[in-house]
């Protein structure tokens, strides 16, 4: 059971019965040798809600962008890294590489049974559970997201991607993550088995928003004193 404000000790969001809960479903699913329902092979095993809805976001971005499909497209960094494609073969892998956050979150406590202030846990996860007494902190971050192209055509598609995200109906499925911008295309090629693979760099930045709660809770009551001969009175909630 996590501390509260009443128990004392570190505080960490709440993510048990009865507090704020993450709601999470984004149809992939994370087990190395099983696919997504695009047919996306991952090696991660269990990421946390957000991560695993921002990796979604980004994959379906990146295959309405490029055309490419199924293992094509995958997370940068996975527990059981899947088989690297042959030289021949475009494809195409991303991950964040740097978090800013802006300097001051938003504090807010949060007393009713329900909250649903239209504010979403990181990407794509909304709390609308019960919210039992708690402070909401939340704060804008800016991520650095670094996409690799591989292949013969990767300079196609890495343009494909550059010039295809400034078109609004293009980020019109991003959920609580905007656009900031879009850097250069550099050519960074890897030796691999004594020959050289074909590889580009793309970096794209975005902000979005976050928020967690923790278990503030009300206070019940507190001692008044109106000074000397005065009365002495509690006030209750």
């Amino acid at each position: 059971m996590s501390n509260t404000s009443a128990t004392g000790g570190y505080l960490t969001p709440i993510d048990e019965p009865g507090g704020l809960r993450q709601q999470y479903d984004t149809g992939l699913t994370y087990d190395s040798g099983l696919k997504n329902d695009s047919g996306l092979c991952f090696g991660l095993i269990q990421p946390s809600p957000e991560d695993a809805e921002f990796d979604r976001q980004i994959q379906v971005l990146i295959t309405g962008l490029t055309g490419l499909t199924g293992p094509a497209i995958r997370p940068r960094w996975q527990v059981v890294p899947a088989n690297r494609p042959n030289l021949a073969t475009d494809w195409v892998s991303f991950g964040i590489v740097d978090s800013q956050p802006d300097d001051n979150p938003y504090i807010s406590h949060q007393s009713s049974n329900t909250y649903d202030s239209g504010l979403r846990y990181d990407i794509g996860t909304r709390y609308d559970a019960p919210v039992v007494e708690s402070d909401v902190v939340q704060r804008h971050e800016e991520l650095q997201v670094l996409v690799s192209f591989y292949g013969p055509q990767a300079g196609r598609f890495a343009r494909y991607v550059r010039e295809g995200l400034y078109l609004s109906q293009n980020r019109e499925g991003l959920t609580d993550l905007s656009l900031i911008s879009v850097g250069n295309i550099t050519s960074v090629p890897e030796l691999v088995n004594e020959q050289w693979a074909r590889k580009l760099d793309l970096m794209l930045q975005f902000r979005r928003r976050v928020a967690s709660a923790y278990s503030i809770l009300n206070i019940q009551s507190a001692p008044v004193n109106l000074g000397p001969g005065k009365v002495v009175f509690n006030v209750e909630e």
